[in-house]
Parts: structure tokens; C-alpha cells; sequence
């Protein structure tokens, strides 16, 4: 299994590289963004995108810090989101269905598991790069080895139109849907 009872990364498991993990230990940081520099016009702004570009382009990701998130409520939730997650693993781990999980509908609602989505395959367009230039996954693409969870956004009366994605609230997490869509989705 991918996620240990630790909670850490098997990054064997994943097929990641020395090359990348080399990266990730290194002492390079995923920056943190101010939000509050987009909310303001000015020269600020522009610096900001500037820092998010380069984030992604460096790390892939970005840290962002929201003004408007009530930090307590942020560390509720990142808290309510990993007990979730260790729970459907246990699930899955002994071959239990998971309730809000909906393969037929392209996992377009509730929770997708480990190892189901995969990247698409632009080996032939990777393996034209000068290899300093090439990227540094696998390829052909491994299925990803995180799980993610599909929440629909949007007003209540319209989740049902759209294809067949709707929200889907854990029997077992019922503060789920409360303050978390307003202050910190």
C-alpha cells in the first residue's frame, strides 16, 4: 500500500525517482503565497503571479494563505479530510465497498482511491526533449497514488443537472458539508 499506517509516503512503491526524491530533500521550499495580493489591485499583484508561476514551474504546487480562512477552521478541516481518507484506506485495505464512492459515474462525485486515476501518456512528446529538459516522472504514466475527493461547487438547487456529479456527504462525517463549503472551500 502506497499510505502507510504512518501516513508517510512509500516512495519506492511509487516509482519515483532519485532524481526527484534528491529534489524533495533538498532545501528548497514550496513558497507561500499571500492571497491578500490578489484581492488588491497595484504592483503587488503582478509580483505575486509572478511567485505562484515560478512555484509551479519549480515544485508543481503552491501554498496558499487566504486571509479570509479562519486558520482554526483550516487545521479542523486539513484534520476531518486525513481522518476520512485513513478510514476509506482501512476500508479498502479489507475489501469493503465504499459508500460514496461512484466508479459508474466516472468518479465524478465522492471519493476516488489510490491507483485509479492515470496521467496521460505523453511519453513520445517527453522522450523528444533534451534530457536536462525532460521531465522527471515515469514514463509511460504510473496510475496516481493519491486519493482525491470530488466535491461539486456551485448553488445547491443546480448539482443535480450537471452530468451525473453530485455532492456526496460521509453517513460517518456529518460536519462535513457545514462551515467547511463557505469558509474554507
Amino acid at each position: 500500500r502506497c499510505v502507510q499506517e504512518t501516513g508517510g509516503i512509500n516512495a519506492e512503491y511509487m516509482g519515483l525517482s532519485r532524481r526527484l526524491l534528491r529534489f524533495f530533500s533538498s532545501n528548497k521550499s514550496v513558497p507561500v503565497i499571500d492571497a491578500s495580493n490578489f484581492l488588491k489591485q497595484g504592483a503587488k499583484e503582478l509580483q505575486a503571479c509572478k511567485e505562484v508561476a515560478n512555484a509551479f514551474e519549480t515544485f508543481g504546487a503552491v501554498i496558499i494563505r487566504d486571509p479570509r480562512v479562519n486558520e482554526t477552521d483550516n487545521e479542523e478541516f486539513l484534520s476531518m479530510m486525513e481522518l476520512y481518507f485513513q478510514s476509506r484506506a482501512k476500508q479498502l485495505a479489507r475489501g469493503e465497498k465504499l459508500q460514496e464512492c461512484f466508479p459508474e459515474n466516472g468518479y465524478q462525485s465522492g471519493v476516488t482511491p489510490e491507483f485509479i486515476e492515470k496521467p496521460r501518456d505523453h511519453s513520445d512528446l517527453a522522450q523528444s526533449y533534451a534530457a536536462e529538459n525532460r521531465p522527471l516522472s515515469h514514463f509511460p504514466p504510473k496510475p496516481d497514488a493519491k486519493w482525491r475527493y470530488f466535491w461539486r461547487m456551485g448553488e445547491e438547487d443546480t448539482v443535480q443537472r450537471d452530468n451525473d456529479s453530485f455532492r456526496v456527504v460521509p453517513k460517518d462525517f456529518p460536519q462535513w458539508d457545514k462551515k467547511w463549503i463557505s469558509g474554507v472551500i
